[in-house]
């Protein structure tokens, strides 16, 4: 078993990031327990700046047993997850930023890539899903343009095309985070 507690004062973090369960992601009212774990969370580390991991909407066919609180719709589920960063996260001046994968994600959708993302409806596949969530985080931790990157994980399983929609989609989730951007890229191959 391995503790936060110790987790927390293992290395010299330059950053610790939180998130909420994908379930309650937009649920402000299970927000409540943040200011305390972040309280407990620098009590331990408080020389690592703290990072909110925005989540995904779930897949529009996800079975997930938390996706009929959004009337099983991903946008509204998108639209809740965004509300609860407005109203729980940003205002707290201990986040130094919002990593926000949901919104790349929801950007990617609008590709070709489609609502195809998640493996089980709600956990990022391990190819392109996955991949768009790294690149988030390298973008957003780092402020490198991730234009530049051409590092492919998985090229049996993504394509050039598909390299160049995650790029797309991170890029203007990194401009709009809170936002959907349509991507221009509604054509494209996959291996």
């Amino acid at each position: 078993q391995y503790r936060m507690s110790d987790a927390l004062v293992e290395e010299d973090w330059d950053y610790i990031t939180l998130q909420q369960n994908s379930g309650s992601s937009g649920d402000s009212e299970s927000f409540a327990a943040l200011s305390p774990l972040m309280d407990y969370v620098q009590q331990k580390n408080s020389t690592a700046k703290l990072v909110w991991h925005m989540t995904w909407a779930y897949q529009a066919d996800c079975t997930h047993e938390e996706f009929p609180k959004y009337d099983n719709d991903q946008q509204k589920m998108y639209g809740m997850i965004v509300d609860c960063v407005h109203q729980c996260v940003l205002p707290d001046s201990r986040f130094a930023f919002v990593i926000p994968a949901g919104t790349a994600i929801q950007n990617a959708r609008t590709s070709f890539l489609g609502d195809t993302l998640t493996r089980d409806g709600f956990h990022l596949d391990y190819h392109i899903g996955r991949y768009i969530a790294g690149l988030t985080w390298y973008a957003a931790i780092t402020g490198r343009p991730v234009d530049e990157i051409t590092y492919n994980p998985s090229p049996e399983h993504i394509s050039e095309d598909m390299l160049a929609a995650a790029r797309e989609a991170v890029q203007n989730a990194i401009l709009a985070p809170y936002a959907v951007t349509p991507s221009a890229r509604i054509e494209g191959t996959r291996p």
